[in-house]
């Protein structure tokens, strides 16, 4: 949860405890329970805590949940295995209520392979009530219920233990409201006749494809204004795949294997500068000298047998079947709102 513009306000830092307003959850038995208890709940409420500094795929540090009757933070890394709580989310019927969910979503594809059976992401919903595209988790809040959020905690490490009494109540916010919000902007939709356009703009959410980072598209993430020969092109998507395996493999951020200025620069310096390709690794990499020969190795492949197939730019690709619904939707609302 990005937890920028929060009005500032002064709470305890007293270390929690496993019973901290009797609902954070850090053993796995508790966790167990909890879900027992909301087999036939109609909506949970659901944000994340993570880390993604030092590493390639997020760290779950803390899960915050809402239902009808409690506020849960659940302790992730004190219970290890959340299987039981993401076995939860896949239960027809039930409605898991996010802001921004797309960020979380992945993180609970990666963590279990699985997605939720329903999201109703706040966000979009709002989109379509007249609050803006992208307006922020504090800002809908404060615009439907009147409550200013906090921010003392915006740049807490929430993989840090203990958790102080006042970080516990600031993740809360996170999903307190998020029943309220649920309720007046689905009813607002109905009002409007947009609830069928924000189901349609929804189902892209459950679409486990969507959060796949392949490495043959790497390139396309590479930011560049750099004009290249096709040669230099493919050279190009050929180490921004190599630099996409290799941080998936290390577990590692991009930019610690390879930055983009430094990888553009080494598509023209290769071969005609010593040491290029030395000088391109980041310099926190451990394993310089196996990334080194490997890119030398990739390189010198690469502009000796160029394959045909790639070593023109590619195109942009035509959109798939559930793209251009997508779009035909866009259009057809915007007529309809002109």
């Amino acid at each position: 949860m990005n937890h920028d513009n929060r009005h500032h306000d002064k709470r305890e830092d007293r270390p929690v405890s496993s019973t901290h307003n009797g609902d954070y959850i850090d053993t796995g038995l508790a966790l167990a329970t909890f879900c027992e208890q909301q087999a036939q709940t109609p909506w949970l409420g659901l944000d994340t805590e993570f880390m993604r500094v030092r590493t390639y795929y997020p760290q779950l540090c803390l899960v915050q949940m809402s239902t009808p009757d409690s506020i849960n933070c659940i302790d992730s890394r004190a219970i290890g295995d959340m299987s039981p709580l993401y076995d939860l989310l896949t239960r027809e019927g039930l409605v898991t209520i996010m802001h921004a969910a797309r960020q979380d979503m992945e993180l609970i594809l990666a963590e279990s392979g699985k997605l939720p059976h329903f999201v109703f992401d706040t966000q979009i919903a709002a989109s379509f009530c007249g609050y803006g595209d992208q307006i922020g988790y504090a800002g809908l809040v404060e615009a439907i219920t009147g409550v200013k959020l906090g921010k003392a905690y915006t740049r807490t490490d929430w993989c840090k233990r203990p958790l102080s009494a006042g970080q516990i109540d600031y993740a809360e916010d996170d999903v307190r409201y998020l029943g309220e919000i649920h309720d007046v902007l689905l009813n607002r939709l109905r009002e409007l006749g947009r609830e069928e356009w924000f189901l349609q703009e929804s189902e892209s959410l459950l679409d486990a494809d969507a959060y796949v980072i392949r490495s043959q598209d790497a390139w396309r993430r590479v930011k560049t204004r750099s004009r290249m020969t096709p040669v230099q092109h493919q050279c190009m998507m050929a180490l921004a795949a190599w630099r996409e395996e290799t941080a998936q493999h290390e577990d590692l951020p991009r930019n610690w294997v390879m930055r983009d200025p430094e990888l553009i620069k080494l598509v023209f310096e290769y071969d005609k500068v010593d040491g290029a390709v030395d000088s391109a690794i980041s310099q926190r990499a451990r394993q310089r000298k196996r990334w080194s020969d490997e890119l030398e190795q990739l390189l010198a492949e690469t502009k000796q047998s160029p394959d045909p197939d790639t070593v023109q730019e590619p195109r942009p690709q035509p959109m798939t079947g559930s793209q251009q619904k997508q779009a035909d939707r866009i259009m057809a609302q915007l007529k309809q709102l002109a």
